[in-house]
């Protein structure tokens, strides 16, 4: 346990993600770092100390968040872009159709340790859960009274917590 004590590490390794803005990261079920910005590229690296790494484009939209899952037994990637949307892709970069629609930018995405279940957040004050698989159902939990900023599953899974700019968090 460290108490009132300052820690000073040197990274392992650093590279070249993506031109100047943000820039969002995640790993996917093979501990590959994935990577997108406003750059519209996504790029997937295979180790820590990897230089290379796998790319593609999503159209000309900018990423605005994106979330790893194992779904229908591969490795597939959320992406959150300026039109709204949030479309799937497969780790190589081949469409696998559109997930969610809102009516304002999303803001981030956060899948379940399940991977059953993937929440957005947006602009338009809303947190969205969409079951993931075969029915792909979708319930939209209202209740912020501002931009919701992030959303994240409890380690079980069994409660999903949401932030806002309007100060508040609130357990779903």
């Amino acid at each position: 346990k460290l108490e009132g004590e300052i820690i000073m590490a040197e990274p392992i390794s650093r590279r070249y993600a993506h031109s100047e803005g943000i820039t969002h990261l995640c790993y996917d079920s093979k501990k590959h770092l994935v990577t997108c910005g406003h750059d519209c590229d996504v790029r997937t690296f295979a180790g820590v100390e990897e230089d290379d790494c796998e790319e593609f484009s999503v159209a000309s939209e900018k990423i605005s968040a994106l979330a790893c899952y194992r779904g229908g037994g591969k490795n597939v990637i959320a992406i959150a872009t300026d039109d709204n949307t949030i479309q799937a892709y497969t780790s190589e970069g081949a469409p696998e159709g559109l997930l969610m629609r809102f009516t304002a930018p999303v803001t981030y995405l956060a899948v379940n340790p399940g991977h059953t279940h993937l929440a957005a957040t947006s602009c338009d004050f809303s947190v969205r859960v969409l079951e993931l698989g075969g029915a792909s159902r979708a319930v939209t939990l209202h209740g912020h009274e501002a931009p919701v900023l992030c959303a994240r599953f409890d380690p079980r899974g069994e409660y999903l917590a949401s932030s806002s700019c309007d100060g508040t968090v609130r357990i779903w």
